[in-house]
């Protein structure tokens, strides 16, 4: 691959806020992430489960989150809410006017859960993610319950993933991006006025 392909090639970044690492989260993770290698984008993937030997590594997680074009945030939702795995995430992720690695990025938000009643924990994820760090979020996310798995696979339409038409092209959703990056982040008024 030259250079010149390589700057120009999106880099997709997921990473799989679940408890315990593999899992159904990091399934539809992988299924978001083959859609994206599919339409010609570069991968990662960084799992932020536990591990008995050592402790997540969010600085690795913030850096990977730097160099993205995009991040897929992967959790599986317990009692209506994300984990504690993202909730630690999101406090190592700086937001000064200096450092704000999220906003303008494109991000979207992947979760599972054990029912369909967990579904409106996504809108928690996507508040922060928006409201704080402001990123621009791709909607809808996916959620996953159990009847979007096939065993350990994700069924059809979970893997499924729409490609770019020729008029919505990557490069394109790429400027429009760092365009809205370089505004930097919203900035924060005190009840003094200013």
């Amino acid at each position: 691959m030259s250079d010149q392909t390589s700057r120009d090639q999106i880099n997709i970044v997921a990473i799989s806020c679940s408890p315990f690492g593999g899992g159904k989260t990091r399934t539809a993770i992988e299924a978001v992430l083959s859609g994206a290698a599919a339409a010609g984008a570069r991968t990662t993937l960084i799992e932020l489960g536990e591990d008995p030997g050592s402790p997540p590594d969010y600085e690795a997680a913030v850096e990977a989150i730097r160099a993205a074009d995009g991040i897929a945030f992967g959790s599986p939702m317990y009692r209506a809410t994300y984990t504690q795995q993202f909730k630690a995430l999101t406090e190592a992720i700086p937001r000064t006017p200096d450092d704000a690695p999220l906003a303008g990025r494109a991000v979207t938000t992947v979760a599972t859960a054990g029912s369909d009643h967990h579904m409106l924990g996504m809108s928690g994820m996507r508040d922060i993610l928006v409201d704080f760090f402001a990123a621009h979020l791709v909607s809808p996310g996916l959620f996953v319950s159990p009847a979007g798995f096939d065993g350990r696979r994700c069924r059809r339409r979970c893997r499924s993933a729409p490609r770019p038409s020729a008029s919505d092209s990557w490069s394109s959703r790429r400027r429009s991006v760092r365009r809205a990056a370089s505004h930097g982040p919203p900035r924060t008024l005190s009840a003094g006025g200013g």
